[in-house]
């Protein structure tokens, strides 16, 4: 049975998309850098991660997105 077009769940809403999320952002964090391309954990493509920092070096804010089409991305 085909699956139909309203059932399809983007892949950031789940579990491996967050988890592959979390993955690229923290080695960013842990390298700190501000702009960096990691492997993705979903799919093996790469993903290109950008983080900004607060004064005291935490990250405020992350984007990205996967160079595989309907990988993960996310802003914000």
């Amino acid at each position: 049975m085909h699956a139909i077009a309203d059932d399809v769940v983007p892949l950031m809403e789940t579990k491996a998309g967050q988890k592959a999320k979390a993955s690229v952002i923290g080695r960013a964090v842990r390298l700190g850098v501000a702009h960096g391309a990691y492997r993705c954990t979903c799919c093996g493509g790469r993903c290109d991660v950008r983080v900004e920092y607060d004064d005291a070096g935490a990250p405020t804010r992350t984007s990205g997105k996967c160079r595989t089409p309907n990988c993960i991305a996310w802003e914000g």
